[in-house]
């Protein structure tokens, strides 16, 4: 089936995630290029009428075993709680969500320059206000994050 297929084939892409750091940013930008260069396959999955209901974010169950691990790797690199790591996911999606789809429907809207750093900022607003609220404000992803200027992440072998 080819609805199969492509859900094969997406998986495969955002598990490459995994080998960059830090990982959570890499699949947020994983998401949109999917729309941007295959606007077919990601219109197959995600813009479909009768396409199959989100479960977390904008994954739908075929992905659940990725974000799964997504999540843990968000409590790993921003140290937060599962809890504040399923929100910044469903806060996060829906922002990359809404990208992917101007992209999928044809509008050039931004550089992947400009959605990188805007990723950056976004993530370290939810970050930081998950880490005031536990008096747990810990800088050291933060000054990572921001010191890359939006460049992309690097492998984890490179980094």
């Amino acid at each position: 089936e080819v609805y199969s297929i492509a859900v094969e084939r997406i998986t495969a892409y955002l598990r490459e995630s995994f080998n960059y750091y830090p990982t959570f940013k890499e699949f947020g930008l994983r998401w949109v290029k999917i729309a941007k260069y295959d606007p077919h396959l990601y219109s197959l999955l995600f813009l479909q009428t009768g396409a199959k209901r989100c479960k977390n974010g904008l994954l739908t169950e075929d992905f659940q075993d990725v974000y799964t691990d997504i999540k843990t790797s968000i409590v790993d690199t921003f140290g937060i709680s599962s809890d504040e790591a399923e929100e910044l996911f469903d806060v996060m999606s829906a922002y990359a969500q809404g990208l992917a789809s101007m992209f999928a429907l044809g509008y050039d809207i931004m550089k992947e320059e400009e959605f990188d750093s805007l990723v950056t900022k976004l993530v370290l607003s939810y970050v930081a206000g998950c880490k005031i609220r536990t008096d747990s404000l810990d800088l050291k992803m933060a000054k990572e994050m921001l010191s890359s200027k939006g460049k992309t992440p690097v492998l984890k072998s490179e980094a």
